[in-house]
């Protein structure tokens, strides 16, 4: 069998980036989910076909426990600074023996890496905060307490006034 040089220059450069020491696959955007595969591939299949974008370190297809049969997807996992993951991606639509498969980035698993999914979900409410305040308000943005506790501090005042009325009218 034909092995590429896991071993060889490009297996120690890697390492000398300090930052991607203990990283997974995932965070390394080294592997792949592919959807769609036709039933009869197996791993040692989905290795071979996706070899083409670059050195297949790992290839897994998800199997029906009961059935004992593929679920039509898997993961690929390239070699780290192979670049075959972005490859595969730019490759789509890819045929797959007639069969046309999707190909995208594998996630970290949320359970394993709960920071990453966490930072993400709160930038993004920060950016619409701040975008939100910032554009409707620009001229408080001294003082933003005033115009945090002012309108709350009103609305509730008022509300209060409006039941204690209503319940004096005979409601």
């Amino acid at each position: 069998g034909h092995h590429t040089g896991g071993e060889g220059p490009r297996g120690r450069q890697a390492q000398d980036h300090g930052s991607n020491a203990g990283l997974t696959p995932e965070q390394l955007k080294n592997k792949v989910f592919v959807g769609g595969l036709p039933l009869h591939v197996d791993k040692d299949g989905l290795k071979d076909f996706f070899s083409v974008f670059g050195p297949v370190t790992d290839a897994i297809v998800m199997m029906d426990m009961n059935q004992h049969r593929s679920r039509g997807f898997g993961f690929v996992t390239f070699e780290n600074g192979s670049g075959g993951a972005q490859k595969a991606i730019e490759a789509q639509p890819i045929n797959m023996f007639g069969k046309m498969v999707e190909v995208k980035l594998a996630t970290p698993k949320g359970d394993r890496d709960g920071s990453g999914g966490g930072a993400g979900g709160g930038g993004g409410a920060g950016n619409a905060f701040g975008g939100g305040g910032g554009f409707n308000k620009p001229f408080h943005r001294q003082n933003p307490q005033q115009v945090v506790m002012a309108p709350s501090a009103q609305s509730s005042g008022e509300f209060a006034g409006l039941a204690s009325s209503y319940g004096r009218a005979g409601w």
